[in-house]
This record gives structure tokens, C-alpha cells and sequence, in this order.
């Protein structure tokens, strides 16, 4: 009975003036990102195996009632991010046809706007400083290095100079690398801000100074001309032309990196994105073309990646 089976129902009984049902499918999945339709599912699947439990003990619990208390049950397990959650639901009764949407009534919404309220603070990354990455370069660049060592500190260097979150320089391949005599370019496959699925391609300058990423990466080519992607799984000859490095080992050789230069401030991968940020703004980059490398959507967004101190705060510090 739901407008999604109606749709496609129609469609299946006029084959010669309307698209396929499969095609028509198609496009409503599409209106969601393949990440956010996966959380979404998996929310509204958890929902509804919730609100059947419940009603087996009450059958007068239904409608904004059930929903709100849902939210509420959301909350310790969400970190207070329970917007998320009504969103899925919001989507979910949009497709099934409600008369009234359960999700966008009065209750659930105070429900999601008091859990926001009552969320634990957000503890922000540290950022990764200028001295510690020019560290990093020194320690874990250059071609004769063993394999391991050089691909993590191409990766971070990378990650650094292109603003890349790391599940974006885990899936480049070696056809997403195109070089020129000014710049690398990469084809960003995978992003989070990319709700359309369509690649964008980042450029990274060559500094022609010491810490030039653009040369270090030439060179990690030339020792991985066999490999599919731009950073290897190096375990075996064979995955090392077809398997990428994992998430899990960038972390693990991350802290290897840090206990070798060093470096006893808990960084992650997250950090070199938001240092590369915090950077950009003290040398007086503008804030839009910061966010523009990085593909920060919005201010909200981009605002926790960078440091408050007195460089990122010169100027705005005296007005008189």
C-alpha cells in the first residue's frame, strides 16, 4: 500500500508511456547516497523491530508517541545525534505513504532538539602542526626507504597537501594520478560530501622546495608500476597489484610514525585534513578557497577543522 509500490505498480501496468518499474526504482535510491541510504535503512529496520516489541505490550502505542520514545531511546546510543535518526524515519513515512508524517510532529521533534541540547561536547581532533609534518617528511619520505615506511609517510604527506579524509586516498588508483610540470591532479572517486557520485579532480601543487609532495609521490610511483591502486596492500605479490591499503592499517602505521619522530600528541588521520586547514587560514588563505580544496559544504562543516589560535584569529583580535 505504499506511494513507492503504487508508483512502481503503475508504471509496470503502462509499459509503453512510462519507464521501466526497475528504472523507476532506480531514481527514487538515487535521492539518497548510497552511505546515507545504507544508515538510513539500517535505522528504520531497528525502528520497526523496536515499535513491534513495544506494541506487543501496549497496542495503544503508536503514531508520534512510538516515534518520540524511539528518539529517546536513540539518545545515550547516538551521542545525543538523534536528527539522524528522525531524518531516516522523516524519509522512511515520506515513502510509505502517511497521511501525517510521524516523524516531523511536534513531540519527536522536541525529542531530537533536546537530545541535540543534551549531547555530550564534541572533542575535536588535534591538528597536525607545520613542524610535525615537515617531521613526517623528513622521517618517512624518499625512494630509499623500505617499502612500508615510504607509503605511509606518502600517504600523510599526501593526505596533508590535498586536504584528503582517508577513506579518499585509501580507494585512488594509479589511473586517478595525472602529472603535469606544475601540479598532481587526483580524481577524488569517493567523498563524503559527494551525495551525487561524481568524481572531482584536486590539485596539489609542486612547491619545488624540500618538502614538495608532488615529487615524493612521483617517486612512490615509480616503485609501485605494477600496483591498481596508489597505495598498495604489501603483503603479497599479488595483492600488491590488487588490493589497496586498509583504513585500519593507515591508524596502526600512523602510531608507528609518531612513536619513531617522536611525537606524543594523539593524532589521527583526521588530524592532517584539519592541520592542512588550520595552516591554509594562518598563512591568510581565504576561508572559501580553503573550503573549496577540502569540499567542505558548508561553514558549519569546516569551522571545527580549524585551530583557534592567534594566527587563525589575527586581525579579528584588534579591531581598535
Amino acid at each position: 500500500d505504499s506511494k513507492v509500490a503504487r508508483l512502481v505498480q503503475a508504471a509496470a501496468a503502462n509499459p509503453a508511456i512510462c519507464p521501466t518499474p526497475a528504472q523507476v526504482q532506480d531514481l527514487l535510491r538515487a535521492s539518497k547516497a548510497d552511505q546515507t541510504e545504507t544508515l538510513y535503512l539500517a535505522i528504520i529496520t531497528s525502528f520497526e523491530a523496536w515499535r513491534s516489541a513495544m506494541l506487543d505490550g501496549d497496542g495503544s502505542l503508536d503514531g508520534p508517541m512510538a516515534v518520540a520514545l524511539f528518539l529517546a531511546k536513540e539518545h545515550a546510543s547516538t551521542s545525543g545525534k538523534t536528527e539522524v535518526a528522525r531524518s531516516a524515519l522523516a524519509w522512511y513515512f515520506d515513502l510509505i505513504g502517511c497521511q501525517t508524517n510521524l516523524a516531523r510532529d511536534p513531540i519527536p521533534v522536541a525529542i531530537s532538539q533536546g537530545s541535540l541540547r543534551r549531547a555530550p561536547p564534541v572533542v575535536h581532533h588535534d591538528k597536525v602542526t607545520e613542524d610535525e609534518i615537515k617531521l613526517i617528511f623528513q622521517s618517512f619520505t624518499g625512494p630509499n626507504l623500505p617499502m612500508s615506511d615510504h607509503r605511509i609517510g606518502t600517504v600523510l604527506t599526501l593526505m596533508f597537501s590535498a586536504f584528503l579524509r582517508v577513506l579518499e586516498v585509501v580507494v585512488l588508483k594509479r589511473s586517478d594520478v595525472k602529472l603535469d610540470s606544475s601540479h598532481v591532479w587526483l580524481n577524488i572517486r569517493k567523498s563524503k560530501t559527494d551525495q551525487l557520485g561524481k568524481a572531482k579532480r584536486q590539485p596539489v601543487a609542486r612547491s619545488g622546495g624540500p618538502f614538495c609532495a608532488v615529487l615524493n609521490l612521483e617517486r612512490w610511483l615509480a616503485r609501485v608500476l605494477q600496483a591498481t591502486f596508489l597505495f598498495p596492500c604489501l603483503s603479497t605479490v599479488q595483492s600488491m597489484v590488487t588490493k589497496p591499503m586498509s583504513v585500519d592499517l593507515v591508524r596502526a602505521e600512523l602510531r608507528r610514525v609518531l612513536q619513531v619522530c617522536g611525537i606524543t600528541r594523539s593524532l589521527t588521520p583526521h588530524s592532517f585534513r584539519g592541520g592542512a586547514a588550520t595552516l591554509a587560514i594562518e598563512r591568510g588563505v581565504p576561508t572559501r578557497a580553503v573550503m573549496a580544496m577540502g569540499r567542505w559544504a558548508s561553514t558549519g562543516g569546516f569551522v571545527p577543522y580549524v585551530e583557534v589560535n592567534a594566527k587563525t584569529l589575527a586581525g579579528a583580535d584588534r579591531l581598535l
